[in-house]
Parts: C-alpha cells; sequence; structure tokens
C-alpha cells in the first residue's frame, strides 16, 4: 500500500509549481483529479514535459464560468481531501472557489494556495514566474560571476516550491487527523526562494555583509571548481576541502605540487586558486572524464563528471536504482523519465501512468465519484459545464 491511498486532490493548479507537487501526490498513492477546461487548459499542455508534470492524474474537465459547473467543483471537493491552486492572488476567489467557500462545503478540507508573492502584502497581485521570483528575492544576484549581470536562467523555484507544498500537505494531513480540523495553506514561491538562501541570509544578518557572485570559488576551500577532460564539452567537478584530499588529487593527476610553499595549506590554496585553476586544468585534460572520475574517488577526492541530460538519463547508477524507468504516454511513445527520488521500504515505486487528455476522465469523477446519472451527465455536456 502506497502512503497516500484513499486520499483524494481536487487540482486547480497549472503550469509547473502546483503539478510537481500533485505529481509527488499521486506518485504516493493519491487519486489527483486535475481541473481543466477546454476554454483554459493548462498552458503546458503545449509542452513534452507536461507529461512527466500529470502522470497517475485523472483528467476533469469542467466549465468554472458556468454556475453547474462551479457546483460540480464543490460537489467534487465535500468528497475529496486536498484542494490546490496556483493561479495569480484573487483569482480562485473571483471564480467562486476561495477558501470560505470550500471550508463551508467541506469545514475539515485541506486548500493550498501558492503565489508569487503569497496572498498578503503590498506586493500580492503582482504577476510573477519563477525565473522572475529568482531575481525578485536576490537569488539571480548570486549567480555567475562578479562583475557580469545577474542570471535569471532556471526556474529552480517552482520545483522546490513544488516539493516543499507535498511536505506542506502530509504535515496537514497529519494535523487533521489529530485534531479533525482543516487548514488553509498560503505559500509564497518568493519565501521559498529565499529559504534557499542560508549562508547570504546569516552573513547578512549578523556581519552586514552582502555577498557577491563568485562563479564556481568556495569561500573556504580550494581547487574548487569545473576542469576540461579530453574530449569536447567534457568536464569534472572537484572540491578539495582538506589535505588528504589535496594529497590524493595530487597523486591522481601526477602533480608534484604537495611541496609547493603557495599551496601547502588549506589558505594557501584558497589564496593562490587562481594560480592553481590553470595547473589542474591542464592535468585533467590528459583523461577522459569517466576515467578521471573513477582514479579520483578511488583517492578519495569529491568529484563528480558535469553530466548532460543524455547522460543522465542512461547513467547505470539511476537505471540500477530505479529512477530512470520505461514510460509510455498516451501517444504510444516508450521513453525513460525519472521517477520519485526516494525509496520506501516495502513500497514498491508506483507505475507511472500517461498524463491525461482534456476530459478524460471527467464521466468517471461525475458516475463514480458524485453518482451523477448518465442522463443528467449528457444534459451537462449539451449545456456547456463539462466543457
Amino acid at each position: 500500500m502506497r502512503p497516500l491511498e484513499g486520499i483524494r486532490v481536487v487540482d486547480f493548479s497549472w503550469v509547473l509549481a502546483g503539478p510537481i507537487c500533485t505529481r509527488y501526490l499521486a506518485l504516493m498513492g493519491a487519486e489527483v483529479f486535475k481541473v481543466e477546461s477546454h476554454r483554459r487548459p493548462d498552458p503546458s499542455r503545449r509542452g513534452e514535459g507536461f507529461q512527466m508534470l500529470n502522470q497517475n492524474k485523472r483528467g476533469v474537465t469542467l466549465n468554472l464560468s458556468h454556475p453547474e459547473g462551479r457546483t460540480l467543483a464543490l460537489e467534487l471537493v465535500k468528497k475529496s481531501d486536498v484542494v490546490i491552486e496556483n493561479f495569480a492572488t484573487g483569482v480562485i476567489e473571483r471564480m467562486g472557489l476561495g477558501y470560505d467557500v470550500l471550508k463551508a462545503a467541506k469545514p475539515d478540507i485541506i486548500m493550498v494556495s501558492c503565489a508569487g508573492l503569497g496572498h498578503t502584502g503590498p506586493e500580492k497581485g503582482y504577476a510573477a514566474y519563477g525565473t522572475l521570483i529568482q531575481a525578485h528575492t536576490g537569488w539571480s544576484a548570486l549567480q555567475g560571476y562578479s562583475g557580469r549581470k545577474p542570471i535569471i536562467g532556471g526556474a529552480y523555484t517552482d520545483p522546490t516550491s513544488g516539493t516543499w507544498l507535498v511536505a506542506l500537505i502530509a504535515a496537514a494531513l497529519y494535523r487533521r487527523g489529530q485534531t479533525e480540523q482543516g487548514a488553509y495553506l498560503d505559500v509564497s514561491m518568493a519565501e521559498v526562494t529565499i529559504n534557499m538562501l542560508v549562508r547570504p541570509l546569516m552573513e547578512y544578518a549578523i556581519a552586514g555583509t552582502v555577498r557577491q557572485p563568485q562563479g564556481n570559488h568556495d569561500d573556504w576551500f580550494a581547487p574548487h571548481n569545473v576542469y576540461p577532460c579530453a574530449g569536447d564539452d567534457q568536464y569534472i567537478a572537484i572540491a578539495v576541502t582538506n589535505d588528504e584530499e589535496w594529497t590524493g588529487l595530487c597523486q591522481a593527476l601526477d602533480l608534484e605540487l604537495t611541496s609547493d610553499p603557495r599551496f601547502q595549506t588549506a589558505m594557501g590554496r584558497w589564496k593562490h586558486q587562481d594560480e592553481l585553476d590553470p595547473i589542474i586544468s591542464q592535468e585533467t585534460q590528459r583523461f577522459a572524464v569517466m576515467d578521471l572520475f573513477g582514479r579520483l574517488q578511488r583517492a578519495g577526492v569529491p568529484s563528480g563528471p558535469s553530466f548532460d541530460l543524455a547522460q543522465i538519463m542512461s547513467n547505470e547508477h539511476m537505471v540500477h536504482r530505479g529512477f530512470i524507468h520505461p514510460y509510455t504516454d498516451l501517444k504510444g511513445r516508450t521513453v525513460n523519465i525519472p521517477t520519485v527520488p526516494w525509496r520506501m521500504e516495502g513500497v514498491a515505486p508506483a507505475p507511472a501512468t500517461p498524463a491525461p487528455e482534456l476530459g478524460t476522465d471527467t464521466e468517471y469523477a461525475l458516475r463514480e465519484v458524485l453518482n451523477i446519472s448518465p442522463e443528467k451527465i449528457a444534459q451537462l455536456q449539451t449545456a456547456g459545464v463539462l466543457y
């Protein structure tokens, strides 16, 4: 039995943060109804990522601009445990499905609302996507190299927020089990992002120091960088944290540097890292990246190849753990994708079922969950309630 079997989720979320959360819930056994409409489908349907983000969910189409569509949504909420949405602040309320309405329909419902800047405060109504939030929260200002403009690439905020939502929902479900009380969870993606900046935050709080970008270098350790290997665009990351690892690195690369006065101490290596990095780079280029990886690991040197996505998806270790596994979508395409990043003793990972087409499970939800007759369903379809 998977840990969330018996839990039902009404999922109004779209794009990234919300669907990432509900994907994990579904793979842990929850029954997730992804609610969309033909008028406003999830924008991520136009990309291949939709197939991964919406595995193991049921697709339901409800026209929430129609009074009967909202009524059906509320009836589904009454039969559920969790509701999640990640629209801009105020949108779900304008739909007539805010927390007060849901709580009146089901007092112990758990509702999760995830917005860029949260649902209170003077900036609550600002539009925000993950990359913009990274800039807004100081994250981008720390990326890259000193003297260059900030970097906004990569929406780290969305997957991180989605993962936090899973933990919050689990906590709320536990609390409900103890108290029989539901909960409203107001999640700010900006605050999630700021919480990832632990060291820079404390440096500023204690010493007033505003951290600047430092590329691949570290505050204390050197060598600490990515170094070229044989072949095109082949690199290995190396992080030496003590004298033993430094000795191992020199031995693995056949470098006669342990007696060099510049590099004999950790502080010396750190102070002279701009001189040290080119020396190491010259030697790492002699090796194929995986050969050097094994050589360094055997020498006790923290290191790892810089993989591209093709290498990750075929990585022997990831495949052996079952993290990378075959998945067949509704078009019949079988590809390798990741599953959940954990293992629970005695619980096999859920087999991934295809992301639903629009409305695939609408009839199931109405007939099996809400006990609506086929005749009534046909009437609702004709009236545009299920479009």
